[in-house]
């Protein structure tokens, strides 16, 4: 599908060979936007969690001078309504929305001009200096790539064509340099790896997502721009991994989407009676405690108002030139400084004054429950649906999202990754090396803690996770 979907060249190809700036602001010197001074962003996916404090990063950026945010169109509401929604939802500013700098866009990507009115697709074309194709992210459930973990890959074709549509949009444009096109695809794509050490950041064979139909999709995006920059040497091309991304530091803290697995598992914990403790292998992280070395499983997840900053960073930061080995960069986008497990699950436990458990013994608990749910469904079916309200636990038990997420959370048994709950340990030296907000040695963002999981129980408690 990579090769059936392989973006045109433009029209008037950039000449060979090409020096890329060695500045950001060199870049956007060369990249001038009729528009003046300043990076002119083209986003995608703007609704969405990431996307909603992404395009919050872009507009207070003195270093963007405009930003075209694009989404799907809703019969159910207005672009302006449900931006204006995510945006205040979470404690962002949604006086961006009425100041001229933010272009709020129904469009679909898929056809060729973006189902856009003429002259607003031209004026884009002849300004856009950056392009944000933000359709990834697992919890971007209202972004512009749609999350369903069901459909085979031909179920993903449109999200692919529009992945091609705006590579051409960047190709052709009549800048002197085409946008800067960044991608934010998903650590799913190493859905194959089995390692205990780190995934290096860089381009993977396709053995390494084949499976599920969306993460096939992402190998796919992410393997059309790295031949349209292997054919066009000006391309400058960006793929950003996005981890798992947890609960915001600011505005609101704790935001974090109730309907990803760890907050289904949280969920769960009073109906099953326990908390998971990660009791298998992970990531050896020595500390000293008593003169001997104690091995803890640690997580590399990262706030997502911090991961949102990183990225616009990443976005408007130097160009790197690429090589004929690597056209295109990649990076994790992960917590450069992991957390150990045993600092985060403590402080839910104590939340929820309930045990931490071995793992295998929380998905037993979680297993057993789900039987009852489906015996005691079957014998309200049997009574009539009237009768299903009275069953002891029925109508409560049917809205914890860890019984649907169950095969998941089975599948994460038998994973031996190198991190808690065994995932796969990620590398990030690409990362480090070219995000100044994260450093070089990884501490530029503070690491999880206790306070941080408190602040994810109180917000999930302030909407009624647990009701």
């Amino acid at each position: 599908m990579a090769e059936r979907f392989s973006p045109r060249l433009p029209t008037h190809p950039y000449p060979p060979p090409y020096a890329f700036p060695s500045t950001s602001s060199s870049r956007l010197d060369a990249a001038q936007s009729p528009l003046g001074p300043g990076a002119v962003v083209l986003l995608t996916g703007s609704t969405g969690a990431l996307g909603s404090y992404l395009l919050s990063s872009l507009a207070e950026n003195p270093d963007v001078s405009r930003v075209y945010a694009l989404n799907r169109g809703s019969d159910r509401s207005s672009l302006l309504e449900r931006q204006r929604s995510t945006l205040d939802c979470r404690g962002l500013d949604c006086s961006i929305l009425g100041e001229g700098k933010v272009v709020l866009l129904e469009a679909d990507v898929s056809v060729e001009g973006f189902c856009l009115d003429e002259g607003v697709y031209k004026e884009m074309h002849e300004t856009v200096t950056h392009i944000i194709h933000n359709g990834a992210c697992l919890i971007a459930w209202l972004a512009a790539w749609p999350v369903n973990f069901n459909y085979t890959l031909d179920g993903f074709e449109s999200s692919i064509r529009g992945h091609q549509h705006l590579i051409e949009f960047a190709l052709s444009s009549p800048l002197p340099l085409p946008p800067r096109f960044v991608f934010t695809s998903a650590i799913g794509v190493l859905q194959n790896v089995r390692s205990k050490s780190p995934i290096l950041e860089r381009r993977v064979e396709a053995e390494t997502a084949v499976g599920a139909g969306y993460v096939e999709s992402k190998w796919v995006a992410e393997e059309m721009l790295h031949d349209a920059a292997s054919r066009c040497d000006a391309f400058d091309a960006l793929v950003v991994r996005i981890g798992q991304l947890c609960g915001s530091r600011r505005a609101i803290r704790g935001v974090w989407n109730e309907r990803e697995w760890i907050p289904a598992m949280v969920q769960s914990a009073p109906a099953v009676g326990c908390l998971p403790t990660d009791d298998k292998v992970g990531r050896e992280t020595a500390i000293v405690c008593q003169e001997a070395y104690i091995c803890e499983q640690t997580v590399a997840w990262i706030p997502i108002d911090d991961g949102s900053e990183i990225l616009a960073d990443l976005t408007l930061s130097a160009p790197v030139p690429h090589t004929t080995e690597t056209p295109v960069r990649t990076v994790h986008l992960i917590h450069a400084d992991p957390a150990p497990w045993s600092s985060i699950a403590p402080a839910l436990s104590d939340e929820l004054a309930l045990p931490l458990v071995p793992y295998e013994q929380w998905l037993a608990a979680l297993e057993s429950l789900s039987a009852r749910c489906k015996a005691t469904s079957s014998e309200a079916t049997s009574f009539g649906s009237l009768e299903m309200a009275t069953l002891p636990g029925a109508e409560k038990h049917a809205r914890l999202r860890a019984l649907r997420l169950l095969p998941f959370y089975q599948g994460l048994a038998g994973w031996g990754g190198g991190d808690a709950m065994g995932f796969p340990t990620l590398d990030c030296s690409e990362l480090r090396r070219l995000s100044p907000r994260v450093g070089g040695d990884g501490k530029g963002i503070p690491r999880l803690q206790d306070a941080d999981a408190r602040g994810w129980m109180g917000y999930w408690r302030s909407i009624g996770l647990f009701d």
